[in-house]
């Protein structure tokens, strides 16, 4: 049981300490992880441009980036390096800000 104790609290101790020294993304390594990840997984292989890249914040700090492409397809990249880097995306659709739902939103 003791040994039981021991992991769970290592655990804590891990999740707790990985929480603390996390830091904030900027927008150029946001770009530069989208781009990776695109070229590393988009069926079609096609050529990559940024067509732009959105920043969302929430109570006043970074929550995520979307990077838009030209030829298509967006990126939503967290703003925090504690969270997994790739929130969400789409190879086909573009991003726009005008169609977010109120969940997202707020």
């Amino acid at each position: 049981m003791k040994i039981f104790n021991k992991i769970i609290l290592l655990i804590l101790n891990v999740t707790f300490i990985n929480n603390i020294f996390s830091e904030l993304i900027d927008s150029i390594l946001a770009q530069k992880v989208a781009l990776n990840y695109f070229e590393f997984l988009q069926p079609q292989k096609k050529p990559l441009e940024i067509l732009n890249t959105i920043i969302k914040y929430y109570n006043g700090y970074i929550s995520y980036y979307i990077v838009n492409f030209k030829n298509g397809g967006y990126i939503i990249v967290s703003g925090d390096n504690s969270a997994l880097p790739i929130l969400s995306y789409s190879f086909n659709n573009t991003y726009y800000e005008e169609n977010e739902i109120k969940n997202i939103k707020n």
